[in-house]
């Protein structure tokens, strides 16, 4: 793998997947720069830069170098509305003495709240990328965990790609954490402004070319095609993939930490191990309907 690109180096996390820029600040690249970033970005598909102290609009300026912005609809506002705010004042907000829910959440096979996923796919057009920076940290925890969904479609056997290839899965908000605590009338209308969606279950990125295993744990509702205990198999199989450490990076925040990855071919999944207040703010780039 590439980690030389002429005006910075990558120091990679791992041997393919995930890299740190060292010594650049975002807030005064010039347009080949930008490239090279994009370059790298492509290669590596989440990219860390430290030391990043700059504000919200400084933030939102280097995210528009790369694309338009998306607009969560169900985040917070931060201090504008293009940039979302996840603040946690005390503890996770979804932590078992929290939630309710959390119990229930639990006994699924995809495992715990905080559950890996890639952002909005119950979506027509899911968001392409985001830009997170570390305001606000606990002393310790609050880790967050990406994984490469290209090695874990590369890693599937032959008889499996051959079930998926060519096949679409349904996203849905309904089988979402964002519909908990809403009364059966509230999420219907939550699905009328957002029908689900039928993805293909391999997705091909539309600027390298490269296949991704495209279904998460917080969205992907059932596999088309198949029969019930056929899909909920084959989707507890292929959700099982992402636990594999080979396919995993995972950063320890520092303030002023930011991060861009690429939502079309990786799944992300914060931990919630702290109980102290953690202030993430967040920019996201709008994307194009998976092909």
């Amino acid at each position: 793998m590439k980690t030389d690109y002429d005006r910075f180096v990558v120091r990679p996390f791992t041997p393919l997947f995930g890299g740190e820029i060292v010594g650049l600040s975002v807030k005064e690249l010039d347009t080949e720069s930008i490239d090279r970033v994009n370059e790298a970005w492509m290669d590596w598909k989440v990219l860390v830069f430290r030391d990043q102290h700059i504000t919200s609009d400084e933030q939102l300026a280097f995210a528009l170098r790369f694309g338009e912005v998306d607009h969560h609809p169900y985040l917070d506002i931060g201090e504008s509305e293009d940039v979302s705010a996840l603040d946690n004042p005390v503890a996770p907000r979804f932590s078992r003495a929290l939630d309710p829910a959390f119990d229930e959440l639990a006994t699924l096979d995809e495992g715990l709240f905080g559950r890996w996923h890639s952002d909005a796919t119950f979506r027509e057009c899911p968001p392409y990328s985001s830009f997170l920076i570390a305001r606000i940290l606990p002393s310790a925890g609050g880790d967050t965990l990406w994984a490469d969904m290209e090695q874990a479609y590369q890693g599937l056997e032959s008889e499996v790609k051959s079930i998926i290839d060519g096949r679409t899965a349904t996203h849905s908000v309904g089988c979402s954490s964002f519909v908990i605590g809403m009364s059966p009338e509230e999420v219907e209308e939550e699905l009328r402004c957002f029908p689900p969606q039928h993805h293909p279950m391999v997705r091909t990125h539309p600027v390298t070319g490269r296949k991704s295993l495209y279904v998460n744990s917080v969205f992907t509702d059932q596999i088309d095609g198949l029969s019930e205990d056929q899909g909920q198999h084959l989707k507890r199989q292929l959700l099982s993939e992402v636990h594999r450490p080979e396919y995993q990076m995972r950063l320890r925040w520092e303030v002023g930490t930011l991060v861009m990855w690429d939502n079309r071919c990786v799944q992300h999944y914060p931990v919630y191990d702290y109980y102290e207040r953690r202030r993430m703010e967040r920019v996201t780039l709008a994307g194009e309907q998976p092909l």
